[in-house]
C-alpha cells in the first residue's frame, strides 16, 4: 500500500509525496548522465533532489525501440492503440512515440513527482498544449492523447490497464520491480500486447529477441 500526502496544489498537478517502495531505478547511474541527456530546452522551476541519482535513457536507444512499439500498419479511425511507458522518467520515450504516432493513446507511469514535472514540461513543450498529470486511474480512462500518472505502477487500475488495454509497453524498472510486475506483463503479452523492457528483464517471460544496444541490453517480447 503506498500513502500520499498532499501538499500543494499548482494548477491542474498535484504535489503528493510518496512513501512506499521505489521500483524504478533511481540510485543506478551517476549524475553526468543527467547532464550529458538533459534536452537544452528544459528550463525547470525547480531542483531535482540533490539525495537521488536520476537515469534518462540516451537519446539513441529511444530512437532504437520505436519502430518495434509502434503500430503495424495505419489505425482505422475508430481503433485505439494505447501506450504505456511504465517508470517514464523524463517522459521521452513517450514523447517520440506521440510524435510518430498522433492518433495513439500515450500513457506514462512515474512515482517521482518531481521527475514528472519534467516530463510534463518536456511533452508541454513539443506538444504545445497542457498535459494532464493525475493520480486517479479512471481519469485516464477518460483522457484522449497524452497524460501522465503520478503513483504507483502496481496501482490496481495502472494493473489493469496493462493487462487489458495496452497495445504496447515500454518499461524501466529496478529487479524488484520487474518481479511484481512479472504476472502482469506476462498476461499483455500472452493477450499480444508488444513489450520492451530496458537493462532489466521481465522473469517467466521468454524473449523475442535481446539486442546490445550501445552498452545496454534490450529485451523485445
Amino acid at each position: 500500500m503506498i500513502n500520499f500526502e498532499v501538499l500543494s496544489t499548482t494548477g491542474d498537478v498535484k504535489e503528493q509525496l510518496f512513501c512506499g517502495d521505489k521500483l524504478a531505478p533511481f540510485n543506478t547511474t551517476s549524475d553526468c548522465v543527467i547532464q550529458e541527456y538533459v534536452l537544452p530546452y528544459l528550463s525547470p522551476n525547480y531542483q531535482l533532489d540533490a539525495k537521488k541519482k536520476y537515469m534518462f535513457m540516451d537519446l539513441d536507444v529511444v530512437e532504437y525501440v520505436l519502430p518495434y512499439l509502434s503500430p503495424n500498419s495505419q489505425l482505422d479511425a475508430k481503433q485505439e492503440y494505447v501506450f504505456m511507458d511504465l517508470g517514464c522518467g523524463d517522459g521521452r520515450v513517450m514523447e517520440q512515440f506521440a510524435v510518430r504516432n498522433p492518433q495513439s493513446k500515450c500513457i506514462g507511469v512515474e512515482y517521482d513527482f518531481l521527475v514528472v514535472q519534467r516530463a510534463k514540461k518536456r511533452l508541454e513543450h513539443t506538444f504545445g498544449t497542457t498535459i494532464s498529470v493525475t493520480t486517479d486511474t479512471n481519469e485516464i480512462k477518460t483522457e484522449n492523447g497524452t497524460v501522465l500518472f503520478h503513483g504507483d505502477v502496481l496501482s490496481p487500475g495502472i494493473l489493469e490497464l496493462i493487462e487489458k488495454n495496452a497495445a504496447a509497453i515500454f518499461v524501466f524498472l529496478v529487479p524488484e520491480g520487474m518481479n511484481r510486475l512479472a504476472e502482469t506483463l506476462q498476461t499483455a503479452v500472452q493477450r499480444g500486447c508488444k513489450l520492451i523492457s530496458y537493462i532489466f528483464k521481465v522473469p517467466g517471460l521468454e524473449t523475442k529477441r535481446k539486442e546490445v544496444f550501445k552498452g545496454v541490453t534490450i529485451y523485445f517480447y
